[in-house]
């Protein structure tokens, strides 16, 4: 039998009959536990209007045939391209729907609709969200549109985000929970039990070093030379609190903080913004310093740039591993030699696991100075393997020690200034094997496909009829489809029967009716110009051809496009 046929209208796709056809199920396939799904609003532009608070997701368990509503949020981006909260409770062209891939479920078929009468009167939409690689994996989700659901809502995955002092924050999921310092920057870890880590406390401080010129309308320094300490993000980035902007849901919380920089004590106009997403199960990092957007009286050259996240003795007894440091190394605070090989321009997986739980992280490492490479340094000493801590005070930031410290540097000669903050951390279960790091780069690198596909629930009752039609009777899909302003429709009737051929609009009240007969037993075509019984022409949208018989009725959705 054949599967039925899509038109795509902008970013949405309506269900068009192609014939009545037989259903056949599509379970999930698609298994990206870890990730998020970001859907943007204008691929539902039929639910604009609508508010939020009538908006449900389910998927569909084909075992047992159930529904079970999923945790999703709803935000609202502001005239600056930032989230506002609250939201203005309406569903618009300005908002994103977030979900997980891991709550997602199978393809429901037409016939099954959640149990609430209001919903029916609504198209629901089906998002099937594909692996950008492979579209045979694949999920699904259901927007349902109601004011009468009831029931408890769905566990949300944030538990929290809160102010631990007037300098930090933290955001605490189902999973874990994240501390940040007064830079902005990641300063404590720890993966719950419930995420299935050990709980303590893993990272010491996530940290940034600068070697190179500075230069800011008369004042001029070196950092990192001639005695001076390099930039760092312990006395050169402070975080404005009053700048701070929190959009709080139950999938995410999104943080924009404005970072500058201060320079021997003076916080100077020069920063940037800091975008932090945090997910169930990840942290995702936007922003940088660019030369090109620097004030014209500011100059910084650079020599070296450092960029890592230096764990704590609690750590101890993790293996560190990445794509060219296969074998692992332990973190134990004893001095090791990697590997420092990197893709640079590209996508780098780093991995830290055990039994206090995983941390891998995803960066886009740019071709930045003449020499890129890993940056990796155990030692409980403290110290560090590009010599920044020289000059430092208390000799380094964080606690003085390196345990498993890593991530990336950068060398040259006075290259032009680009300090980056792309990357995202996952905090995982404990033990996770280097391929799951390899296979989350990938994810990031493919990304995943979202199709969204109007349904109603007319649609699968006609379809549910179809067996009890007699035979001889026929309505055959209109064309052309969509159509302006004028369809055809072919109708076959059995001899010596008459019948009536009506076309519904979407909320099923009468438009037109054609009388029909069939002396003899004919084909007919109907042509329908978009005009209602009055002569008015009708407005866009989904029409309903629907033939009555004496055993059910054949529908056809139509779709008017004026």
């Amino acid at each position: 039998m054949r599967r039925p046929k899509f038109v795509v209208v902008g970013a949405c796709a309506l269900f068009v009959a192609a014939a009545l056809p037989v259903f056949a199920q599509r379970a999930k396939t698609l298994d990206r536990p870890w990730q998020p799904v970001v859907v943007d609003a204008n691929s539902f532009p039929e639910l604009h209007g609508t508010p939020v608070e009538h908006l449900y997701l389910f998927a569909y368990r084909s075992q047992g045939g159930v529904w079970e509503r999923i945790p999703f949020q709803i935000d609202e981006k502001d005239s600056t391209d930032f989230f506002t909260f609250p939201h203005n409770l309406l569903f618009d062209g300005f908002d994103q729907l977030v979900f997980m891939v891991r709550d997602l479920g199978d393809e429901a078929p037409p016939e099954a609709w959640i149990d609430d009468v209001e919903s029916r009167s609504h198209p629901r939409f089906a998002i099937e969200v594909a692996d950008g690689a492979d579209p045979a994996q694949r999920a699904w989700a259901y927007l349902y549109v109601s004011s009468t659901i009831t029931g408890p809502a769905p566990t949300p995955y944030v538990d929290s985000w809160k102010w631990a002092a007037p300098d930090s924050e933290w955001v605490e999921t189902s999973s874990y929970a994240v501390g940040f310092a007064p830079s902005g920057l990641i300063g404590d870890v720890r993966i719950k039990p419930e995420g299935g880590g050990s709980g303590v406390h893993l990272v010491d401080t996530q940290k940034l070093r600068i070697v190179g010129y500075f230069r800011y309308q008369a004042l001029s320094f070196y950092l990192g030379k001639g005695g001076n300490p390099p930039g760092n993000e312990r006395d050169f980035f402070r975080r404005a609190t009053d700048s701070t902007k929190v959009v709080v849901g139950p999938v995410r919380v999104i943080v924009r903080e404005w970072v500058g920089l201060v320079v021997l004590g003076w916080q100077l106009p020069v920063g940037f913004p800091l975008t932090t997403y945090f997910y169930p199960y990840s942290v995702s990092f936007g922003g940088a310093i660019d030369s090109v957007n620097l004030p014209e009286d500011v100059v910084i050259t650079l020599d070296l740039v450092r960029q890592s996240l230096d764990l704590t003795p609690q750590a101890s007894g993790m293996r560190f591993y990445n794509a060219y440091n296969s074998e692992g190394l332990v973190v134990d605070g004893v001095p090791d030699t990697a590997v420092t090989t990197v893709e640079a321009p590209g996508l780098n997986w780093a991995m830290v696991t055990g039994e206090q739980g995983t941390i891998v992280t995803v960066t886009k490492v740019p071709r930045l100075g003449s020499q890129q490479g890993l940056y990796y340094w155990d030692n409980a000493a403290g110290g560090s393997a590009d010599g920044t801590h020289e000059y430092l005070s208390g000799g380094d930031t964080g606690d003085g020690a390196s345990y498993g410290d890593f991530g990336y540097v950068f060398i040259g000669e006075t290259f032009p200034v680009l300090l980056s903050f792309e990357f995202a951390c996952y905090f995982l279960p404990a033990y996770q094997s280097p391929t799951v790091a390899a296979a989350l780069k990938e994810w990031v690198e493919t990304g995943m496909t979202v199709n969204v596909q109007a349904e109603s629930y007319m649609s699968g009752v006609a379809a549910g009829q179809a067996d009890r039609v007699p035979s001889g009777w026929a309505l055959h899909q209109n064309y052309p489809n969509p159509f302006n302003p004028r369809t055809r429709l072919q109708v076959e009737l059995p001899a010596r029967a008459s019948a009536e051929l009506q076309i519904l609009d979407g909320t099923g009240r009468l438009v037109r009716r054609f009388r029909l007969s069939g002396a003899g037993g004919s084909t007919q075509a109907v042509e329908w110009d978009g005009r209602d019984e009055a002569g008015a022409e009708v407005p866009s949208g989904v029409y309903l051809a629907m033939l009555r018989t004496e055993g059910g009725d054949l529908v056809r959705k139509m779709l008017l496009l004026r």
